[in-house]
């Protein structure tokens, strides 16, 4: 295999590690915008859905797990692409010292991460139920009305006597 260059210039693993650290943030922007298409269903749901419909979130979980595993796909392909550019750079290329693998474990960290994500989207699927159908329902209050009051007066609170001091 021959050196990609003869530079003999730190520079060119700088740039190629630029590089890796753009794809990376690329992969991470895909994957929250994957997360917020799964969540916007879910608040989709709340908004214009009845509170005793049970949550669907077939179209939207489908979008979003597919943005989150191509950010994960992205991921793993710029680390394996960075770590071959790395294998070609020639020694005075790579600077005494410099660890050039801790962007590829960032990378690869990363990218477990969004596989994590995906699988907890993925799975935490079917009938849930909205917050308002997990709560009991409040208990029914009866109000005591003297006598013969009509409906229109307030109800009569009764409040113990304080003892008087000697």
């Amino acid at each position: 295999m021959t050196a990609m260059s003869y530079l003999d210039d730190p520079r060119v693993l700088f740039a190629a590690e630029r590089t890796l650290l753009a794809w990376n943030r690329t992969a991470i922007a895909l994957m929250g915008f994957g997360f917020l298409v799964e969540r916007f269903g879910l608040f989709l749901h709340i908004v214009v859905a009845s509170p005793t419909e049970p949550i669907h979130r077939g179209t939207s979980l489908v979008l979003g797990v597919a943005f989150i595993l191509l950010g994960v796909a992205l991921l793993f392909y710029s680390a394996w692409q960075y770590r071959r550019v790395v294998k070609q750079l020639g020694p005075g290329e790579l600077p005494t010292g410099y660890h050039a693998g801790f962007a590829v474990l960032v990378n690869l960290g990363v990218g477990l991460l969004g596989l994590a994500l995906a699988a907890y989207l993925a799975l935490v699927t079917g009938e849930q139920k909205t917050a308002w159908e997990t709560q009991p329902p409040a208990p029914e209050r009866s109000v005591e009305r003297p006598a013969g009051s009509p409906h229109g007066q307030a109800p009569v609170a009764s409040i113990a006597p304080s003892p008087s001091p000697p």
